[in-house]
């Protein structure tokens, strides 16, 4: 797979700025090769509707994105309680993403509920086609988010959560959302731990 120049390009700064928290714990950010599996999966599942929890300093969402607009269609909301990125050096994808600042939770149950002032025809109920948490760690807060948004993934829709090995928090809450039997998922070994959910039904 080759990568579009904006993916390499940010790649790049990724592994500049993160140099020591790569040696560390992947980077504070989704790692490379964590970022580069979500552009994969973007580009093969081809989702309309994206969910992003942990906006954070844009990495992954750049890499959904660009993902999104070499699909030729979809559209992401992605949540953080902090802006740690200017808009301004992503344009290309101004009209791709809507972010939301504040809590997820808070602001997620006013995107489910049409509450929010943002235009709502990108999204209608069970329509969300691909789900990245990666906010609090904690037990309450990835339970929340999933009994939050999972209601609304299509069958067939895709979750993932991040940072499930490093945080042990994440990792008990994960473990047991994968006990029930409307999801399939796999977690894959990466420095920090990655899980991927396909809902059955």
């Amino acid at each position: 797979m080759k990568l579009p120049e904006k993916i390499i390009e940010v790649n790049q700064n990724q592994k500049k700025e993160n140099e020591f928290w790569n040696q560390v714990y992947g980077g504070m950010s989704v790692e490379v090769e964590v970022g580069e599996l979500l552009y994969a999966l973007i580009r093969s599942t081809k989702p309309r509707i994206v969910v992003e929890t942990g906006t954070g300093d844009f990495y992954s969402t750049a890499h959904i994105l660009q993902a999104i607009a070499d699909n030729g269609f979809g559209f992401l909301h992605t949540f953080d309680i902090k802006q740690k990125f200017n808009e301004h050096d992503y344009p290309e994808f101004n009209d791709k993403y809507i972010f939301y600042l504040g809590d997820a939770l808070e602001m997620g149950k006013k995107l489910i509920r049409n509450l929010d002032v943002e235009p709502y025809q990108h999204l209608f109920p069970s329509t969300i086609d691909f789900i990245f948490l990666d906010s609090d760690h904690t037990y309450e807060q990835v339970t929340d988010e999933f009994n939050l948004f999972y209601p609304y993934l299509k069958v067939g829709g895709v979750i993932c959560f991040h940072d499930t090995i490093l945080d042990k928090r994440e990792q008990k809450a994960v473990d047991e959302i994968r006990l029930r039997n409307d999801i399939e998922m796999i977690r894959l070994f990466t420095s920090r731990g990655l899980d991927v959910g396909v809902k059955l039904s």
